[in-house]
């Protein structure tokens, strides 16, 4: 009987346990039977899950508008730079020299290929036959370096050295390598350091070129004797602009 009735109570309370005030919760998912329980962790589950889902919603929805805003932005930017390359152009074609430089920077740096750097020489040569230093030094700078076209060391001395003559610093410091390096001229120390030295006059309120002048000047220096270095400072005193002088320009000032 003992046995039996501890059956019966077995069962009673198995019984019971499948119902709970009078609900049958058989069928109730596991978890929520373990919250029903008092165990919570079954519900901290669900709402775990729920919450990480809400998160990647949100977060899903913030980068949709964050790729909008940035094509937005990059749209606007673009419009930005369309119009005033319009106006460069508008300017350039007008007969503005900076305008004309400007212009042949824009494609420059648009990185088109060939037809850009092309484009970009057509501007710059225009400038440059008005006197703008900026589209000298440029020109010197994409024949020197063969930049989308091959390298040409004849036209760079060329455009380097119109640059110079009107007191450009930077074409200077250029032409003075290109004697010490022997490229598109024979190799002439002196007149490498006659260029750095003026440059170094040139350059008198622009504290890095100036010091880059200097610097360059006391490195070919290493390779004269004291005499050929007296001679690149009277020549360095002596030289004057031959051309218009270009005055303070944005390369310059890079």
């Amino acid at each position: 009987m003992g046995s039996c009735s501890g059956l019966k109570s077995g069962m009673y309370f198995a019984g019971r346990a499948s119902r709970m005030n009078g609900v049958d919760i058989s069928a109730v998912p596991l978890s929520l039977k373990s919250f029903s329980n008092g165990n919570h962790t079954g519900l901290m589950m669900i709402y775990a899950r729920r919450t990480l889902w809400i998160f990647i919603a949100v977060a899903g929805v913030a980068l949709v508008f964050a790729a909008h805003y940035a094509s937005s932005n990059a749209a606007s930017r673009d419009a930005e730079r369309l119009t005033q390359n319009v106006q460069l152009l508008g300017d350039a074609e007008r007969g503005d020299a900076s305008a004309q430089f400007s212009l042949g920077l824009a494609y420059f740096n648009a990185k088109g290929g060939p037809d850009y750097v092309a484009a970009a020489m057509k501007w710059w040569n225009i400038a440059a036959d008005q006197g703008n230093c900026d589209a000298k030094y440029s020109l010197g700078l994409v024949y020197g370096h063969g930049i989308g076209l091959p390298a040409d060391y004849s036209e760079s001395l060329k455009w380097f050295r119109r640059a110079a003559e009107s007191g450009y610093a930077l074409a200077q410091i250029n032409l003075g390598w290109m004697y010490r390096s022997g490229k598109g001229v024979p190799k002439d120390n002196v007149t490498a350091d006659m260029w750095f030295k003026v440059a170094v006059k040139t350059s008198i309120d622009d504290k890095r070129t100036s010091t880059r002048s200097l610097l360059a000047s006391r490195y070919v220096e290493l390779f004269m004797s004291p005499a050929d270095i007296e001679a690149a400072e009277r020549l360095a005193k002596a030289w004057k602009p031959t051309q218009a002088a270009c005055g303070s320009s944005p390369a310059q000032r890079n």
